[in-house]
C-alpha cells in the first residue's frame, strides 16, 4: 500500500501503523465515531464524539476513497492516501472529542472517508476498527440525489452511501437516510411494475407503499432555497 507518509511523520507508534503490516486481532469494543453533521462547507471543522474502551488509545483516519488499505488481515476503510487526523487516549468513561476537517476545496472531493481505531496499546497491536463515516461537501451536496434501487425483498441493488432501507410488508418499504438529506426535498419513485399508492418522507427516512413487491428506484432530491 503507498502511504502519504509526509502528513504523519513524528506521529510515533501511528506512523508504525500505517506503513507496516502486523498480525493483530480485533479489542473487545468497538470504536463508534459521531460526527454533529455529515454535509460539511469547505474549510469548516465538525466537532465529533468518539466512544469506546475506557483508556484506550485512539486515532481518526481519512481518505477520499473508502477502501485499498488493509492492516494485519483486516480492511480498513480508507484508502492509499489515508491520513492521520486526529489521535489521543480516550477518557475514564471510554469518550473524546476529536474536531474533523474534510479537505473540501470548492466542488471537490465530493466525499471524504473517516474511520476511528482504537487499542489497548500505543503500538495500535491489537487494532479495533470502527465503522466507515462519510462525509459530503456542501457545496455540490444538493445537486446530487440521495437515491437508492430497492429490490421486491428489501434488500439495496445500489445506493448511496448510508442508505439503507427495509421491507415492512406487501408493497411497504422504508428508506433510511438519517441527515443525508437536508429539507425541504422532493422524493422520486419509479416502479418496474405495479402501481404507487403513497409516499409519507420524515426528514430521516421515506415510507413507500406500492400495490406489490416489486423493483423501485427512489431519489430524493434538495428543492434549492
Amino acid at each position: 500500500m503507498t502511504i502519504n507518509k509526509r502528513t504523519i511523520l513524528g506521529r510515533g507508534a501511528l506512523l508504525a501503523l500505517l506503513v507496516s503490516l502486523v498480525s493483530v486481532t480485533a479489542s473487545a469494543q468497538t470504536p463508534v465515531l459521531t460526527p454533529a453533521v455529515l454535509t460539511v462547507a469547505p474549510n469548516t471543522s465538525v466537532q465529533s464524539g468518539l466512544t469506546g474502551a475506557p483508556g484506550q488509545f485512539y486515532a481518526v483516519l481519512g481518505s477520499r476513497s473508502g477502501s485499498g488499505v488493509s492492516y494485519g488481515g483486516v480492511d480498513l476503510a480508507v484508502g492509499p492516501d489515508v491520513i492521520l487526523l486526529a489521535q489521543g487516549v480516550l477518557d475514564a468513561s471510554g469518550h473524546a472529542s476529536v474536531h474533523i476537517t474534510p479537505p473540501f476545496q470548492g466542488a471537490s472531493p465530493e466525499r471524504y472517508f473517516v474511520q476511528a481505531v482504537t487499542s489497548p496499546s500505543a503500538t495500535f497491536v491489537p487494532l479495533s476498527a470502527g465503522a466507515s463515516v462519510v462525509f459530503y461537501n456542501a457545496t455540490v451536496a444538493g445537486a446530487l440525489p440521495v437515491s437508492a434501487s430497492i429490490n421486491p425483498n428489501g434488500t439495496i441493488q445500489f445506493a448511496t452511501a448510508g442508505v439503507t432501507a427495509q421491507r415492512l410488508g406487501v408493497g411497504r418499504y422504508r428508506i433510511n437516510y438519517g441527515n443525508l438529506v437536508a429539507t425541504p426535498f422532493l422524493p422520486t419513485v419509479t416502479v418496474a411494475s405495479g402501481r404507487l399508492l403513497g409516499i409519507n418522507y420524515t426528514p430521516s427516512y421515506v415510507e413507500v407503499t406500492l400495490d406489490v413487491d416489486t423493483f423501485f428506484i427512489i431519489s430524493m432530491l434538495q428543492v434549492r432555497p
